[in-house]
């Protein structure tokens, strides 16, 4: 096991880049989610509480 700044370094590098990574593919998700779910059902209703349910 490496000790230092070096390390730390290396682990902070890493840490940022799972950090990004699930950021896009949270944005993935959502955008799929809105272009399916979310759109659908306001086309299909003019319940206000819809957003609320999606």
């Amino acid at each position: 096991m490496r000790t230092g700044k070096a390390y730390y370094d290396d682990n902070s590098h890493q840490i940022s880049a799972v950090q990004a990574a699930l950021d896009s593919v949270s944005r993935v998700f959502l955008e799929s989610h809105i272009n399916t779910c979310v759109i659908k059902q306001l086309r299909q209703t003019d319940d206000p509480n819809i957003v609320k349910e999606c």
